[in-house]
Order: C-alpha cells, then structure tokens, then sequence
C-alpha cells in the first residue's frame, strides 16, 4: 500500500511538471520504483554496469595523469623558476613588486561559505520540492568542497613546497621539503584550482550551456595565480588535476545508480516540449 501511494505521489509531480500524459507518468514511476526495487549490489548485471562506468571514467583519469604527470614534471624542472622570474621582472618595470604585494588569502573563509550556501540550498530544496535540479548540485558542492580542502591541507604539508614569492626571494628554497613544518608551504599544489576546478566541472554538467563561461572563468583564475606569482605554472596543473580526479571520484561514487536507469529508460525519460 506504501509503495502505491509513493508512486501515485511522483506519477503526479511528473504530470505537474512537465507535459507527459498521466499515462506515460505513471508508467515512468512504474518503471523508476520497479527498478529501484530490485536493484541488487549482488546481482551480475548491476557489478557490470557499476565496473563499465568505472572503466570509462578511469580511462579519461588515466590519459588526464599521464599528461598532467609530464606537464607538472616539464615545469617543475624547467618552467617554473624562469617564468617566475620573468614575471618579476617584468612587472617591476612597471613599478610593481610580486614579492611585497600582500594577497589575503581567501580560500578558507570561501569554502566555508560556499558550503553553507550549499547546504542551505539542498534544504530548502528538499523541503519545499522546489528546484529539484540544484538538488544534485548543491549535494555535490557541499559534500565534495570540504573534501578537497582536507586533501589540499595533507597534499601541501606533504610536499612542502614553499610560494614563489619566497622562492624569488631566496632561490634556494626551490626544492620540495616532504613533511617540512614550514610557514610558507602550501605553494603545491594550488589549492585555489583544486577546489575550483570540480565546482566549475559540476557547474559545467548543471548549465551546459554556459559552458565556455566557466571554463573561462578557470583559466582566469590560473592566470592570475601566475601574472602575481602567488603559484607557479606546475602548482596551477597540478591543483586542477586533483580537482578533476575529486570529481569524477564523486561522479563515479554517487551516479551509478542513476546514470543506469536512464540508460535503459531514456526514452521514458524523454520529455515532450
């Protein structure tokens, strides 16, 4: 009886919201408490489709490794130092100095604010049943924004790479200090593009549309991380690569389930405009 009453209840918010007919919308709700009913974690057919999404996802993180393992290596070796250094100098013909240009830094008190903003959206979303769309986004923001910035905090005491700015200060800080308890780490990696590289991979899934748009917004970021010398290039690569592994970690973990019931039911999945 419970299971009637919940299907009739989505049967009629599908009919509400969109123009499928009440039959084509209860069939919809059929087929989605249907299926969910007898989803098996067990079952052969469900490992394989969980095991097909996983592999498809750790192909494109494997090729994204690779390249950005050679591009952060190529810097670190060759790039970083000079570009700082050219950069240096060319600002200070315009009467400008990187290294005594005070930057606050604004990544702590941004995450927590974001994440509350998150969280406060999946409320009020869920308890209302308006927006059922930024559901998703504000559950993926809130949950994975604070993960990175744990993973950024342990990645930079890890490799103990200090800023530019003290680097072109005293050259011979260039080195990684592993697990070196030191007021200046935390140049590597960027955790600026770490934790705004899968909010802009999230926001490009929610807006495709505005997609150039936030990938703009990225590379603006990264730029301007390294026009001030607040990260090297090598920094920059890197904290968007853990930013992108954070995501599809998080695709792969939360839309399985999902991504294969629209699989097979697309087409009921299809609305009319």
């Amino acid at each position: 009886m419970q299971s009637k009453s919940r299907c009739f209840g989505v049967s009629k918010r599908l009919q509400n919201s969109s123009s499928l007919g009440t039959e084509d919308a209860s069939q919809l709700a059929a087929r989605f408490f249907n299926y969910f009913g007898q989803v098996n974690i067990f079952r052969p057919s469900f490992i394989r489709d969980f095991n097909d999404n996983t592999l498809a996802t750790a192909r494109k993180c494997l090729v994204v490794t690779v390249s950005s393992a050679i591009f952060v290596a190529v810097c670190i070796v060759w790039t970083d130092y000079p570009l700082a250094s050219l950069i240096d100098r060319t600002l200070v013909r315009h009467h400008i100095t990187t290294t005594k240009i005070n930057i606050p830094d604004l990544l702590l008190p941004g995450c927590i604010a974001l994440v509350i903003i998150a969280w406060a959206s999946y409320c009020f979303c869920k308890l209302t049943g308006r927006f059922p769309s930024v559901v998703r986004l504000a559950l993926s923001i809130g949950t994975v924004t604070p993960c990175v910035y744990v993973v950024k905090e342990i990645a930079q005491h890890f490799f103990g790479r200090v800023y530019p700015r003290a680097i072109l200060l005293h050259p011979q800080l260039q080195q990684f200090r592993f697990f070196h308890e030191n007021f200046v780490r935390g140049g590597f990696p960027s955790g600026h593009m770490m934790v705004i590289t899968p909010l802009l991979l999230m926001l490009c899934g929610f807006s495709p549309k505005l997609r150039l748009i936030w990938i703009g917004l990225g590379l603006a970021l990264g730029a301007a991380l390294i026009a001030t010398n607040y990260h090297f290039l090598g920094d920059v690569i890197a904290g968007a690569y853990l930013g992108f592994v954070a995501d599809r970690a998080w695709l792969v973990m939360s839309g399985a389930s999902m991504r294969r019931f629209i699989k097979h039911h697309r087409d009921a999945l299809t609305i009319r405009s």
